[in-house]
Formats: structure tokens, sequence, C-alpha cells
């Protein structure tokens, strides 16, 4: 599937470079990997996320801080929280969560040789799960998220991303996880840019009624940025996950972890269940 999505990616060109203004190449979702140098600066976003799934909702709002301090390395860090709502209106699960993670460009691209190379590592850590029925409720200690990517840019635009997550939830259950994914950016102005990505996780869990191995689960993704002004920028992007959602997936692990513990309710259907969800993103970036 992976090899499709490459040939498809390859065959269309990027149709042109940013203005004299260049948004800078890496995108605010870490869901959208990149191995390209990034630009200097910082830049500040906040998004909001919609689901539905089988007669469930989703939503979450994100706020990261993103400070380039060279074109070479970056760190960041964000707030997240997430609301989940079961089929009966009175079953709901919600988490606040924190992300950090830093990646560094070992390779950047030259005009001789335009391959580049880049490490990264993301760390998710979130608070307590609040649990709640008609008749009950729960709360889950937090669990803790690491994730290592090693993300490849060819010589033709294309992204490759190799990357490993080991999450653990209190007394409850662990799972390792590996993903595999391609992706590309195309220019379609000087103010338009497009993101097509596909992603393969796979996935041995261990949670306090089973253990599983070898589960496998796809992940599509792609996003739009628009460049409002030399500073600021607007990103819609969506993803469509068609086996339920990874343990660790993006932007959705400070919820999703939370599977560990398998509390049921409102977060049920996302372990099996066909899940979309979309967002926008409102970025303010300042160089230096």
């Amino acid at each position: 599937m992976l090899a499709a999505a490459a040939a498809l990616l390859s065959a269309t060109p990027a149709l042109a470079q940013y203005g004299d203004e260049p948004l800078p190449t890496r995108w605010s979702s870490p869901t959208a990997f990149d191995s390209r140098p990034h630009a200097r600066g910082v830049s500040l976003s906040a998004s909001l996320m919609y689901g539905e799934y089988k007669g469930r909702k989703l939503e979450s709002r994100e706020y990261m801080l993103f400070g380039g301090i060279t074109d070479r390395i970056g760190v960041w860090y964000a707030w997240q929280d997430y609301f989940a709502r079961g089929i009966s209106s009175q079953s709901r699960f919600d988490v606040d969560s924190h992300s950090f993670g830093a990646r560094y460009v070992a390779i950047a691209p030259t005009t001789e040789k335009p391959t580049s190379l880049a490490l990264e590592y993301e760390g998710f850590r979130p608070g307590f799960g609040r649990a709640r029925t008609s008749n009950s409720t729960a709360t889950y200690s937090g669990t803790t998220v690491d994730s290592f990517g090693v993300t490849y840019g060819d010589a033709r635009g294309l992204q490759y991303q190799l990357g490993y997550a080991r999450a653990e939830a209190r007394a409850a259950g662990k799972a390792d996880i590996l993903s595999l994914g391609v992706g590309k950016d195309f220019d379609l102005s000087d103010r338009f840019r497009l993101r097509l990505q596909g992603q393969v996780f796979g996935q041995n869990v261990s949670d306090p009624l089973e253990s599983r191995k070898g589960e496998v689960k796809p992940v599509l993704y792609a996003a739009v940025g628009y460049r409002l002004t030399g500073w600021a920028r607007v990103e819609a992007d969506a993803v469509f996950m068609p086996s339920g959602v990874p343990i660790a997936s993006g932007r959705l692990t400070g919820l999703s972890s939370f599977l560990l513990n398998r509390p049921g309710g409102a977060t049920e259907g996302l372990r099996r269940d066909a899940i979309g969800f979309g967002s926008i993103r409102l970025v303010f970036h300042k160089s230096f």
C-alpha cells in the first residue's frame, strides 16, 4: 500500500515555490513529518478538532509553541484537551494532556544532493482521565508515551518516516508501536500548500483484558495550508483511520493511550471502529 502511495505521490510534481516570504517547511502539526530544515523563529498555533464514529463524538483543542532555534534544531511544547461522548449523552470521557518534542536535521538538502534526514522525539504526558456513565464515574491515572522517528527526504520530494513508540499505563497495560509512512507536499501557488500522507501502524498491546500482537492500523492524512500574511497562515487537515485508532496516534495520543486502561463507554469504539476527523489551525510565526 505504501509503495502504491509513493508511486502516486512521485508522479505528481510540486507546482511552485513559495513567494518572497516562504512558509516554514515544517507544518505546525507534528502529524505531518518532514526531514527538511525549518524557518528560524517562533510559531504559536491554536487548533480545534472534531470527529464522529458510529454515533459517538470526539472534540479536541490544542495550543502549540514551536521554536526554531536554528534551521536544523527545533523544539516544541503543546497542551491538548479531549472530550469524547458516547451514543448516550451521559457517557463521556475527558482528559487534559501536554506534549513536548524536539527535532534535529542531521542532513540538510543541497543543490548537488537534494536529500535530507531528520531525527525526532516526542513525549506525551496526559493527566488523569475521567470516565462517566449514567450510573458511575471512574478516574484513570495518566499514561506515558515516548515516540521516536527517523525521516528521510528523497530527491523527488517524498518524505519517508520510520517510527517507534512505547506507551505505558500504570498497573494497567503497555504497547509497542512501529510505524512506516510516506508523504509529500505540493505547492499549489505562492500561498497554497497541500500535504498528502499515509502511514501504517503495527502494534503489540497488553491491557487488563487481553494481549494482542500484530495489530495493523492504517492512517490516511491530508492537509492544506494558506498563507494569510508573511507572519500568519491557516491550516486545515483531515485524518481517516479505517481500522480504529493506534495507541500512539499523533495528535490523538493523549486520548488514545488511555485505551490501555480499557475504560469502555465513550472511548470503546476508538479501538476498532473506522473514524475520521478534521481540524482547523491558526498559526502565527515570527522569524529571527
